[in-house]
């Protein structure tokens, strides 16, 4: 927060309230706007799509009522630090199922998206170093060197991931009752196949895209110039580090906005990209959790 202060203060004449109304003066803007929010509900549809594939059992619930189970978790989420707490919701909005298999499947949700936010990472890097975008990094961590970190690291992950069976083997020779619970109540995770997790991994790239595409449209919005290769590469940067810098806040507000204008600080457009990291913040973030609270509070116990 401290870094954005310094930032506007030294740098920026406009303010970032000016700008917004003068970026939204347009039906046009406004329909851009819509389709942004439009496409907060394919994001969650994907994302319910993807947990219903690592949890197979809830085919016997209807697509409307885990689609809602995943809003419910983000409502809990958001008080929570970088959203960990999203399973709690998802258990406490489906109380038939196990609270350990939603916890675990939510987990192997949340690990396709973070293998996913890495390999659009290097992605980005690559894209980054062979077009020589002009985005600014720390002294000691120059583009060819995060490639060089991330590479193996993305490899690693992935590998962590095709390899679930090993962690519930791990966990197998711990002899505490409790334990074997755990282990008995994941079973189901041996029966997951390459192609199984790979569906997994595709809806997690798929839902990615559409975060690119939300960006895309914001940034047009807001007036940043940027074509969509561009933008593919900063926001594989963008969330890269916001993903790695813990955040208190809500939907790491703040820390997004840091990061971005860290980047940006060579090439300008500071304002156009913190407006619409806001109000992707406000679409993809706060409009969820709100929905999922009313989803909560007005449940009933069959649904």
């Amino acid at each position: 927060m401290y870094f954005l202060y310094t930032q506007f203060r030294e740098k920026n004449e406009i303010s970032i309230a000016k700008h917004i109304a003068q970026s939204l003066n347009s039906a046009e803007s406004w329909l851009m706007i819509l389709l942004i929010f439009l496409l907060q509900f394919v994001n969650y549809g994907i994302e319910n799509a993807k947990w219903r594939v690592a949890y197979k059992e809830l085919k016997n619930s209807s697509f409307i009522k885990t689609w809602k189970a995943v809003y419910a978790g983000n409502a809990i989420a958001i008080f929570t630090p970088d959203r960990l707490g999203t399973f709690i919701g998802r258990f406490g909005y489906l109380k038939d199922y196990s609270k350990t298999q939603i916890t675990y499947t939510t987990f192997v949700g949340n690990y396709a998206q973070l293998c996913t936010t890495l390999l659009f990472a290097v992605i980005g890097l690559v894209i980054t170093w062979n077009y020589q975008l002009a985005f600014r990094f720390p002294q000691s961590l120059s583009v060819p060197n995060l490639a060089l970190i991330f590479t193996p690291i993305t490899v690693l992950f992935f590998s962590f991931f095709f390899y679930q069976e090993l962690l519930i083997q791990w966990f197998s020779r711990f002899k505490a009752k409790w334990m074997q619970d755990v282990v008995a109540k994941l079973s189901f995770v041996q029966e997951y196949s390459i192609a199984r997790l790979t569906s997994i991994l595709i809806l997690s790239s798929l839902r990615y895209l559409v975060f690119v595409l939300q960006f895309f449209i914001a940034i047009t919005v807001f007036q940043l110039d940027f074509d969509l290769l561009t933008t593919l590469s900063f926001c594989g940067i963008l969330y890269l580090f916001s993903t790695l810098i813990p955040s208190p806040f809500m939907g790491n507000l703040g820390t997004r906005e840091a990061v971005a204008v860290y980047l940006l600080s060579t090439m300008g457009g500071e304002v156009a990209v913190i407006s619409a990291s806001l109000f992707i913040w406000l679409i993809n973030v706060v409009f969820p959790s709100i929905l999922g609270g009313i989803f909560f509070i007005t449940k009933k116990e069959k649904i």
